[in-house]
């Protein structure tokens, strides 16, 4: 019977994150977010963030703490190291999205194109790649508070 529950569990968080995923495509696709949207922050974000967890952790930690994370039960101690992966990865992102919107901050003061207004803009869509880290790091930090 447990599997039944664990099987249905897992059903239901990739039921959850299919759709998440569509209303994101969604939204890319409308084209009112545009100015909120920067691809480059994104895929540093994923790609940089997603090395971090796997230069941390091996695949077996990683796949339990998914594991943990759809609700397959486990001992105290797997679940504690499973808490300690999601609460790393949600911090690692977090830090990330810091540095990324350093790293922007200070290419868009270097630049002197278009002016003052140029390098506002530039400045506020700096700041994008916080708020996917932020975005990222709560999705990730939610498993935790889960386990």
């Amino acid at each position: 019977m447990s599997s039944e529950i664990n099987g249905k569990g897992l059903f239901l968080v990739l039921i959850r994150i299919s759709l998440i995923a569509l209303l994101v495509i969604a939204v890319i696709l409308s084209g009112k977010f545009t100015d909120f949207m920067s691809g480059y922050g994104l895929v540093f974000m994923l790609l940089v963030g997603v090395s971090m967890v796997l230069m941390s952790y091996s695949a077996p930690e990683i796949r339990a703490a998914f594991r943990h994370a759809a609700g397959v039960p486990g001992s105290g101690d797997e679940v504690r190291k499973s808490a300690v992966f999601w609460e790393s990865a949600a911090r690692n992102f977090w830090m990330l999205g810091v540095l990324g919107s350093i790293i922007n901050f200070v290419v868009a003061l270097s630049s002197s194109q278009g002016g003052i207004s140029g390098i506002a803009t530039r400045m506020a869509a700096s700041f994008i790649t916080a708020v996917y880290g932020l975005i990222l790091g709560v999705i990730c930090f939610i498993p935790s508070w889960k386990l």
